[in-house]
């Protein structure tokens, strides 16, 4: 909602921030929401700064707004093996294997290439338990987010159809993640498991012993609710 916009641009130049916004997956029928938000972003005064997880998006971006926001390429975006039970087998691999499941899909020199092209500045990774093999290259700035790492994220919300009966059939979102949290167990796995609503995640408190290698540390909470954001419009 443009007024919505407003206040948090306002905010932003008010307080010397940095307008930060952070894409999900993009269906096809969304993306003039997105053109709507990109250009009113872009004509005003405020420093912005774009967390792409959509390859649609970073499409578009390029096209139109390449030289106008910061760009950072975000996490869903940046894959690897995330799996919880990941350390149940990892040190009985051997080194070349432990570096392959250390190394995230954006460092190969390609991708490197691609990303400077398009203008990229900033590159997201996640706090997984076996650690980041970091490709240093001086045109971006590595971020780490912790303490939840994304394992999974479906277009049908799981979480709903766990609370509802009809959703398959309506396909309406019933705000359930803001409702209830799953913790899902397995004994063969050590890590806290959450459901919620459509991603499943796991939490990994333990702080990577590279930290100084990252420019920014981003502290994500298992769940953002619509609560949290009234508290923040009433700050604003």
């Amino acid at each position: 909602h443009m007024s919505n916009l407003d206040r948090v641009i306002n905010y932003c130049i008010k307080y010397n921030k940095t307008f930060c916004f952070m894409t999900p997956f993009v269906p096809e029928n969304s993306f003039e929401e997105f053109v709507f938000l990109f250009e009113n972003v872009c004509k005003s005064n405020v420093k912005k700064e774009i967390i792409v997880n959509d390859f649609g998006i970073m499409q578009m971006i390029n096209e139109n707004y390449k030289d106008k926001l910061e760009l950072t390429y975000g996490r869903l975006l940046n894959r690897m093996k995330k799996s919880p039970s990941i350390m149940n087998y990892f040190n009985k691999f051997n080194e070349d294997s432990k570096m392959a499941l250390q190394t995230s899909a954006v460092n190969n020199q390609y991708t490197f290439e691609l990303l400077q092209r398009y203008g990229y500045r900033n590159i997201q990774y996640e706090n997984v338990l076996q650690s980041n093999r970091l490709h240093f290259e001086p045109h971006f700035n590595n971020h780490l987010l912790l303490p939840c790492v994304q394992v999974s994220t479906s277009r049908k919300c799981i979480g709903t159809c766990v609370n509802s009966n009809t959703y398959y059939l309506n396909g309406v979102c019933d705000y359930g993640c803001e409702k209830k949290r799953y913790t899902l167990y397995n004994k063969e796995i050590k890590q806290e498991v959450i459901l919620n609503g459509n991603t499943i995640m796991y939490v990994n408190n333990s702080v990577a012993n590279d930290i100084r290698d990252y420019s920014r540390i981003v502290y994500n909470k298992p769940v953002q609710s619509w609560e949290d954001i009234k508290i923040l419009s009433g700050l604003i």
